[in-house]
């Protein structure tokens, strides 16, 4: 929007010219309502991609991606090709907008990282009929698992979601994965943390009519704990009683083997 701060090139037809040559030759103004609508997809592309391939975020800002897409602006074509994620995109900008530098089109990571916020908050509520519909036909699964990054000795509640269709399409879901901020991880720690996740998607009211799977973890410390608290344990399972009488709430107990 800060037309001061737009960076504007002009490319030879040589083959031969450099990248300085289009800096310092004469300039024509960049449309600058197609610009920002260039800005804009290129963010929502970013975010999409960094989501997808879970690359750190701070590769939005490397100085080798925006050199990568100066030279690609200059042959009139982004032609990005990433082998550690084989990853190939290809965008003609047709020279629409000026042409301009990638620090014109590029956002930084904080900008990134609230699109991305904004794009998960926007799926969510898209999913969020979907799965309410399945868990009042009691059609949803759900898998919730507990386990632990040793790098960042940080404990996660993850939780899978399944169900069929009206098409009887079986479909799957990875409906969260949050960091475990209880104390412990005794049953009522547990089920606080999933109502947390659950809250996401107002799944909450629907705790009755969801069917609750998990896998079998180690368990030294009886029925009314989930695991021993160590980072060592990662497979601790949690399920909610199938008791759609009982107004109380679902109690959670351990399906752990000795």
């Amino acid at each position: 929007k800060d037309q001061s701060k737009i960076q504007v090139k002009v490319v030879s037809k040589s083959s031969n010219s450099s990248t300085k040559s289009h800096a310092n030759s004469p300039t024509r103004p960049p449309n600058n309502r197609l610009l920002e609508t260039h800005k804009q997809r290129v963010t929502a592309a970013m975010s999409d991609w960094v989501c997808m391939n879970v690359p750190p975020i701070s590769i939005v800002e490397d100085i080798g991606l925006k050199n990568l897409i100066d030279e690609c602006i200059q042959i009139d074509m982004i032609c990005l090709y990433f082998t550690s994620i084989s990853i190939i995109l290809f965008a003609s900008l047709g020279f629409i907008c000026g042409p301009v530098s990638a620090d014109s089109v590029l956002y930084c990571r904080k900008t990134i990282s609230k699109e991305i916020k904004q794009t998960a908050s926007s799926r969510r509520n898209e999913m969020k009929e979907i799965l309410i519909t399945a868990a009042r036909q009691r059609r949803l699964i759900l898998s919730p698992d507990l386990w632990s990054d040793e790098y960042k000795k940080t404990s996660y509640l993850g939780c899978m979601a399944h169900w069929v269709d009206h098409l009887w399409a079986f479909k799957s879901f990875e409906l969260f994965c949050l960091p475990y901020r209880q104390s412990n991880k005794k049953a009522p720690s547990v089920l606080k943390a999933l109502e947390e996740g659950l809250s996401l998607y107002d799944l909450n009211p629907f705790m009755f009519d969801i069917i609750w799977v998990c896998d079998g973890g180690k368990n030294s410390d009886g029925e009314d704990e989930i695991g021993s608290g160590t980072d060592d344990e990662t497979n601790d399972g949690v399920v909610a009683d199938d008791q759609t009488n009982d107004k109380q709430k679902p109690s959670v107990k351990s399906t752990s083997t000795k």
